[in-house]
Parts: structure tokens; sequence; C-alpha cells
């Protein structure tokens, strides 16, 4: 059966309709893969990459780039009818407050970004940055390979639900892919969102009206494939009369999420190609037919060797990009690594670069400069003990 299903897959990634309305067809083969072909997140990734080495070199000899002929432009909002209820004297003063958000000259199309191609050497650099979220890495980058079997690219992967506990990088990591492929990202926090208009739109009934984040996201960026992440999806009111997860259930499904209706825009958008990360702690509070449209990866705290490896990636790039890999070690030493333990990459990175500047300050005469843990700067709120590491998760913006 798993072999029949992946050569399947295979096939459907080969082909390139104008209308991509086989992607609901790979999701489900996906889905019967893991599930029902009872095969792991590793054994599919390393099928799709067996599949796809071909094409990997093929595209790392002729890189896709933007605003080139090739590029394929998804028509996403209907601009004449938006230009028109612009001009239109008879359009209330709320359903033109949401017009004019749109840029004149906007042809209501979007890019879709393909696979960069480069992409699985920085993917490879994101696993030394974010070595607990390999599950997810390697998801991506699954994707990716398929991808590349197609005559376009398409960076794409199938809604996916990231699970572990609080402040370990589920939402870094995910805003890092972002940002190698060029897509933005919209963070949508479930947790204190209370109804479905920050999503979906509030009708322009109200005189408050504005368009929901899909709808901003879209409007406001290039790309017709941009990441949204539904953070703390189990964290989500239950309230059926202002269910904010209402707006999910047509846009996680590529053929109704073509059709999108945003409350305050009150016309079709095609919201079909957005990527959907969504995180939680636990999977107890959501529903069954939200749960049942998502992949669920495992995301674990980082161990104590994990943190070493983070703390030097992040030591690296600051030498980099201070031009300083000729005044200090290239290695951070133990001392700084324990001083640092618990602390989040971000603290991390800001005391390393104070240390840096404080070393450069100690020495004012030095040709050759040592990090020591008295050049960190810790602030009241970040000073923790810089004793063995305690098993807590490591505090990633979550």
């Amino acid at each position: 059966m798993r072999l029949v299903l992946i050569k399947h897959l295979a096939q459907q990634a080969a082909l390139d309709t104008e209308q991509d309305l086989l992607q609901d067809a790979i999701d489900e083969t996906i889905k019967q893969l893991l599930v029902d072909g009872n095969l792991s997140l590793p054994q599919l990734h390393e099928y799709l990459v067996a599949f796809a080495q071909e094409a990997k070199q093929q595209a790392t000899a002729k890189p896709f780039k933007s605003h080139n002929p090739s590029d394929k432009y998804v028509k996403v909002f209907d601009n004449d009818k938006i230009q028109t209820l612009k001009r239109d004297k008879a359009t209330t003063r709320n359903v033109l407050a949401v017009m004019k958000r749109f840029a004149d000259d906007d042809n209501g199309k979007r890019l879709l970004k393909t696979v960069p191609a480069n992409f699985m050497a920085q993917m490879q650099a994101l696993k030394t940055q974010y070595p607990n979220c390999h599950s997810f890495l390697d998801y991506v980058e699954s994707f990716a390979m398929l991808a590349l079997k197609q005559p376009y690219p398409t960076f794409y992967f199938p809604p996916v639900l990231l699970i572990g506990p609080p402040g370990i990088g589920k939402t870094a990591v995910v805003n890092a892919v972002a940002e190698i492929v060029g897509v933005a990202s919209r963070q949508v926090d479930l947790a204190a969102t209370t109804a479905g208009f920050v999503l979906g739109g509030m009708s322009t009934q109200w005189s408050d009206a504005k368009s929901g984040a899909v709808v901003e996201l879209l409007r406001d960026n290039d790309a017709a494939n941009p990441i949204v992440i539904l953070d703390e999806i189990d964290k989500a009111s239950s309230s059926s009369k202002y269910d904010p997860l209402g707006p999910l259930y047509s846009l996680l499904e590529q053929r109704t999420a073509e059709k999108f209706v945003d409350e305050a825009l009150d016309m079709p958008s095609n919201a079909s190609h957005i990527l959907y990360v969504a995180t939680a702690n636990s999977l107890a509070t959501i529903s069954k037919p939200i749960l049942s449209r998502f992949i669920v990866l495992k995301i674990d705290a980082m161990s104590a060797a994990q943190h070493g490896t983070v703390t030097q990636s992040i030591y690296s790039r600051l030498l980099a990009q201070h031009g300083a890999t000729a005044l200090f070690p290239s290695k951070v030493s133990k001392d700084v690594i324990d001083a640092l333990r618990n602390q989040s990459p971000r603290t991390i990175k800001a005391m390393l670069r104070c240390g840096l500047a404080q070393a450069a300050k100690r020495n004012p005469k030095a040709k050759k400069l040592a990090l020591i843990p008295n050049d960190l700067i810790f602030s009241s709120t970040t000073e923790l003990s810089a004793g063995e590491y305690d098993g807590r998760p490591f505090g990633y913006v979550h």
C-alpha cells in the first residue's frame, strides 16, 4: 500500500494544472501515508528525497528568479470591482474605508513563490539553529522536494499543527522558514481571540468594520502563498456563537478557500494557496473537525546539549555580522555557555552582542579579544541561575 501511495503522490506532483486543483488530492494522499499507511515522517521524507534528487540538482543549476516570464501569478482579488466601488459616489463610508486600503495600481494578482535554489542548504542551517524542530523542518523540506518535481515548484505544505510545551521555538522556526522563502507571515494569537472576525473580517454594517487577517496578509504583500501562524489554537474560545475558528472550516480546504468571502470585503477572494501552521500545548481542547484538517507534529524542548549548539550558532552569526571573526575565538567558551544556560535564544543574542561590546571596552588596545561571563549584561528581568540545566523549556517568543 505504501509504495502504491508514494508512486501516486509522485504522479500527482508531476502534473501541473493552471488551477492547481490537485493539491487537495495530494494532501489526502499524505494523510493516507502518515495515518492509514502507518508511515513515519522520516520515512516519508526519505522517499520524497529519493524521488526528487534529480529535480533538486536541476533546480540548483537553474534557480527561479522573481519577475521573469516563467513566474506564475494568481488572481486573488477582483480588482475591477474594488476600483469601481472606490470611485462610486454611492459607496458607503464604511465600505469605502475597506476598499481604500487597496492601492490604486493593485491588479489583484499575487505571485506564487517557489522553492529557492539554495533552500536545502538554508534548511540545514535552520536545523542547527532549531535542533528541537527537526520534525517540522523535515516536513517542510519533504514538500519542497516534492515541489521540485513539478514544472513550476510552488512552495507549499499541507496545514500542520505543532504540538509541544510553550516557549520552545514553534513560532520562531516558522517565521525563519518564511524569511528563507521570501513570503510574509502573520501570527494570529487565538488565545486572545474571541470571534471569527479576526480571521474572516467584520461586516461593513458596523462602524469599525475591517478586513480579517487573511485578506490583510494577501492585500499587503506580494505572495499568493504566505504563511498564517494560528498560535495557541488549543486556547481558542469554544463558544459556538463567537467561534474564532469558524472561518478555518473553509480556509483549510483548498476548493472552498478559492472563493473565500471576508465579511468586510464582501466578495470572493482566492485564499487557496495560503499555508497554515497551528501551534498548541495540548490536543485535548481542539475540536475533531478542526484537528482532522491538520497533520500533527510533536516539538520537544531543547536538551542541554542542543542549547549549547544554539548558543554557538548565535555567537558565530554575531561575529560575522559585526566583522569580528578575526578579533574573537571562533568557539564560544563553555563558561559563557553555562552562564547563558537558562536564557532564551532571543535573550542570548542580545546578551552576546552586548558581551562582545563589553569585551572590546574592557580591552581597548588589544588586537585579540575573548568573551568571558562577566562581559554578559543580565537585566533584572532575564537573569537566572547559571547552574546545571534544569529541564525547563528555553523561552523562544511563542
